[in-house]
């Protein structure tokens, strides 16, 4: 008898997710342009995903929290054309709340962070 592995590979992005996926997008806020960093969560295994797609110096940042307990943080500054993987393992039927906005050196650029997105575990 031979038994078969199903492997999920992480999504390349957010509109590639199988399941349940919530997306939040940087805005535009000179010199930034809209959409220079984007983070997206998949409710199969807690993925948080943290893209930088513009070649402005800057990181992306994605700020979240769980349950409406403290916020929490996880940054790409790997640079444009890079996405991180951050595997948040929390537990299933949980309320997630995120947003996402550009960083540089450290500091949110405050006019490009997006709207609070509302998400579940």
């Amino acid at each position: 008898m031979v038994a078969a592995l199903l492997v999920t590979a992480a999504p390349a992005r957010a509109e590639d997710c199988p399941y349940p996926c919530w997306t939040a997008k940087t805005v535009a806020d000179a010199p930034y342009t809209y959409w220079a960093g984007e983070a997206f969560f998949d409710s199969y295994g807690e993925h948080m995903y943290v893209a930088d797609f513009d070649k402005d110096g800057a990181g992306v940042r994605v700020h979240f929290s769980v349950n409406y307990g403290a916020w929490q943080q996880r940054t790409n500054s790997s640079g444009a054309g890079t996405q991180l993987d951050y595997n948040l393992d929390y537990a299933e039927n949980l309320s997630f709340r995120f947003f996402v906005c550009i960083s540089n050196n450290g500091t949110n650029i405050a006019g490009t962070c997006s709207k609070t997105i509302y998400a579940h575990t």
